[in-house]
């Protein structure tokens, strides 16, 4: 069988690593041009899993069983889509499957699980510091895009700055 067949009008290859038939374009399969159709052998998610288990050191078909255990699912939010490998960066140990976004969250807080569960608590929090309820202030970029108070009338600059006096700041000295 060739490389890249044509099948009811549309090109097919086959990937030898996974077996399956898919578009023989670029979006399926990475560029080869040492290949007579000019795409590689393996399709771009063989091509991924296998990067990521040479990556991490993990035997040879390891990530793509993980991800059909995990039905495609990110450990930590269950979103499915793309996964990549989650590593300790002080030890090296594989952790599991994440997504993208989860992936990067992590990395943001450089591993650190005290200050993650101190994020979660921030999110949960029901009612944020008095200072920071501060009242909305309509600019002249927010009155052209239709802004929170658009449409709703237009204050005398008296109002406003009365409104604004009321709004007490936090001492900056403690």
């Amino acid at each position: 069988m060739p490389l890249s067949y044509e099948r009811d009008g549309a090109w097919l290859k086959r990937c030898l690593e996974c077996g399956q038939e898919k578009a023989a374009d670029l979006y399926s399969f990475h560029a080869n041009l040492a290949s007579s159709d000019g795409l590689a052998s393996r399709c771009k998610v063989c091509a991924n899993f296998s990067r990521q288990a040479g990556r991490y050191a993990l035997p040879k078909g390891a990530v793509k069983q993980a991800v059909t255990e995990s039905q495609g699912q990110c450990e930590i939010c269950g979103d499915v889509g793309k996964l990549n490998v989650d590593h300790s960066h002080d030890t090296g140990d594989v952790r599991g499957l994440v997504c993208t976004s989860c992936n990067i969250g992590l990395s943001f807080f450089r591993d650190n699980a005290a200050a993650l569960r101190r994020a979660a608590e921030y999110l949960e929090a029901p009612t944020r510091p008095q200072w920071f309820k501060q009242p909305s202030i309509q600019t002249a970029n927010s009155r052209k895009r239709g802004g929170a108070r658009a449409g709703a009338g237009r204050k005398r600059k008296s109002e406003e700055r009365e409104r604004l006096a009321s709004f007490k700041r936090p001492n900056a000295s403690v």
